[in-house]
């Protein structure tokens, strides 16, 4: 579910994912860099005879963030949900130099056929909520332009006795963040940058997601992607050119089915 601007959304299974970058400098779980992707389409009547890849839709990125222990599982420990305003004040330091939970990048298409319009480095709230199977229960809001108020509200159990509790956070992120989404996300994809002159550049990189994520699953598909092979036809517009990123192959190890659909 997606709250933004006054459209029905549908949520984009393929492409949306939590993701793990493992380089070769990585040594420890904590080393791994993450990121999680939501894609949405707009759907509902006035959409229902559009082409989808016309229609508007929304892209949200978290990117660049780190898990502490860094096994895939333990993603239900990810809670960034509020911000500590103790270290800003003891630091002096802005908070989004002491954030670790990422900056969210926006890309949305308005109008059908129109053009994308892009915004980069906001402010968002996000976290976990639960787990079931290889699948999370994410929460994000962004654009709150204020912090959640101290409230409580009265609660009416069905004997009929009143008590009074706090208020549901996310009752609060639904009236008033500009972006709301709560959906179930795939853990979906490991990338690991493997050196070429392994004997064995699949294993090699099952061997590294095992070792720092704790994957003992053999992955759904993968591929390789090798900087320095020129697609046939383009060799004038690809011409290898002195890049480190050409020492190494890029191996993907898909995790979810719905990989073909990216």
């Amino acid at each position: 579910m997606l709250s933004f601007r006054d459209e029905d959304w549908i949520f984009r299974h393929g492409p949306s994912r939590f993701e793990a970058w493992i380089m070769p400098g990585h040594r420890k779980p904590a080393d791994v860099m993450w990121g999680l992707e939501l894609h949405y389409k707009a759907g509902g009547a006035r959409w229902r005879r559009v082409e989808e890849h016309v229609r508007p839709e929304v892209d949200l990125a978290i990117r660049s963030w780190k898990l502490k222990s860094g096994r895939w599982t333990d993603l239900t420990e990810v809670k960034y949900w509020d911000r500590n305003l103790e270290d800003q004040k003891r630091t002096g330091l802005p908070w989004f130099l002491t954030w670790e939970g990422g900056m969210l990048d926006l890309c949305h298409r308005a109008e059908a056929g129109g053009k994308h319009e892009f915004s980069h480095g906001c402010e968002v709230f996000w976290q976990v909520r639960e787990r079931e199977g290889g699948r999370f229960l994410v929460e994000l809001a962004a654009g709150v332009g204020r912090e959640q108020p101290a409230e409580e509200k009265e609660l009416v159990l069905p004997d009929g006795t009143r008590e009074t509790g706090e208020r549901d956070p996310s009752d609060f992120w639904r009236e008033t963040a500009a972006i709301y989404a709560l959906e179930w996300v795939p853990f979906g994809k490991v990338t690991v940058r493997v050196p070429r002159n392994a004997r064995d550049h699949l294993a090699c990189a099952r061997h590294r997601a095992h070792e720092l994520l704790g994957i003992s699953t053999p992955p759904e598909a993968y591929h390789m992607q090798d900087f320095l092979v020129v697609r046939e036809g383009r060799e004038e517009e690809e011409a290898v050119a002195a890049n480190s990123l050409h020492d190494d192959v890029f191996v993907k190890l898909h995790f979810h089915g719905y990989h073909e659909d990216e």
